[in-house]
């Protein structure tokens, strides 16, 4: 017992001893673990409020740089060139301007003219717009204006003269540099007006026979054919002009001149200016004298037309079937350019095909080439939008 109680004391009091020993240990453990949270707590806080800071400032610096892209964007959007949405509007402008006409067709469900939408933004594209009357038609809204400029596939190009006649044609999208490529190669056709001694009437003098001689030298068959038929008349005022000017011209000329010469009955007949070996020098001092002769004949106020022979009608229905399956518009007119010259004999063929076709695109062709074959050459260059419009 004894030695129980002894045992049982100095257990105590080793037990109280050891106790009370470690609690300052304890509690200096305690506080720095507090202290060491605190620090870690509080240098997290500290670092996310950073850390907020950097985010909001980030943030703000994100949203700035959006503001300005949009911004940008509009800016953008209000300086690109406007588009008239109609015909009329269009030739209004160009009238009162004298700017050639460019003629845009598209829709809104269409891929490739959202791209080509995206290469006509383009500063470059936008440059060499600027002088430009421009005219964007929606093919499902403007339906009758698509219609006139032959628009069968989109996106569509057409550059028209400020008078409405067609002069150039493409579909599909183009990039820029290609687009500026092509817009500067028909701008100064674009741009060619029609010669006052054209829309005259009568004989015309030696001054105005020069230069309608000069006129043959156009692209535009419309031109080119109106000046052989104003010119037709009178060999006598545009012979030698003419037959100077076969002499020194390029092929194309040529070609119209020759043209101009076989309704005059000239001594032309083996004379082929695709072969230059046929304009020998015999043959041409030959056509030469010819002109010199027809200057000093009297003067005739009689149409000097060729006549309307079998063979040619003939031609002219191939022709009229031409213009029926064609797939190019400049092709077209090309044509019907030509046709013009044999006037109202047509007009029964014409009358017949359009009895006979069945779609809408093969009338409106022939109803064009009816009123081709009645209209004065006047008429068809002043008219706004050619034949076409009319």
């Amino acid at each position: 017992m004894n030695i129980h109680l002894h045992h049982r004391r100095a257990y105590k009091r080793t037990h109280c001893v050891t106790q009370h020993s470690f609690r300052p240990r304890n509690s200096i453990i305690a506080i720095a673990a507090f202290i060491v949270i605190t620090s870690t707590w509080t240098s997290l806080v500290v670092a996310q409020h950073a850390d907020d800071d950097t985010n909001k400032q980030n943030n703000i610096a994100v949203q700035e740089n959006i503001d300005q892209l949009l911004s940008d964007h509009d800016n953008h959007e209000a300086n690109l060139l406007k588009w008239h949405d109609t015909l009329s509007d269009g030739y209004s402008e160009a009238l009162e301007t004298g700017r050639p006409i460019l003629v845009r067709a598209g829709a809104a469900w269409c891929g490739p003219c959202r791209t080509f939408d995206i290469e006509l933004a383009k500063p470059s594209s936008q440059s060499v717009m600027t002088n430009w009357v421009r005219v964007y038609l929606d093919v499902d809204i403007a339906t009758a204006d698509a219609r006139a400029m032959g628009i069968s596939s989109i996106p569509a190009l057409r550059v028209l003269s400020p008078t409405g006649m067609q002069i150039g044609s493409i579909e599909g999208m183009m990039p820029a540099d290609r687009f500026i490529e092509w817009l500067t190669h028909h701008q100064s056709d674009a741009l060619q007006q029609s010669p006052k001694e054209l829309l005259q009437s009568g004989k015309p003098n030696m001054t105005a026979a020069v230069r309608l001689v000069r006129q043959l030298d156009q692209r535009d068959p419309t031109l080119r054919h109106a000046t052989i038929r104003r010119l037709t008349p009178y060999p006598q005022v545009a012979a030698m002009a003419a037959v100077d000017a076969f002499q020194r011209s390029g092929l194309a000329h040529q070609l119209a001149i020759l043209e101009l010469l076989e309704h005059w009955s000239a001594p032309v007949e083996h004379m082929d200016p695709w072969l230059p070996q046929t304009l020998t020098s015999q043959r041409l001092e030959h056509l030469k004298q010819w002109a010199i002769t027809t200057a000093r004949t009297e003067p005739s106020e009689e149409s000097i037309l060729p006549d309307i022979d079998p063979a040619a009608l003939a031609a002219a229905k191939s022709d009229i079937e031409r213009t029926l399956k064609s797939a190019s518009d400049i092709e077209m007119r090309a044509i019907r350019a030509q046709l013009a010259h044999m006037g109202a004999s047509l007009l029964p063929i014409v009358r017949q095909r359009l009895m006979d076709v069945d779609s809408d695109e093969s009338r409106h062709r022939l109803t064009a080439l009816r009123y081709r074959l009645v209209a004065t050459d006047r008429l068809v260059l002043t008219w706004t939008g050619g034949i076409e419009r009319l």
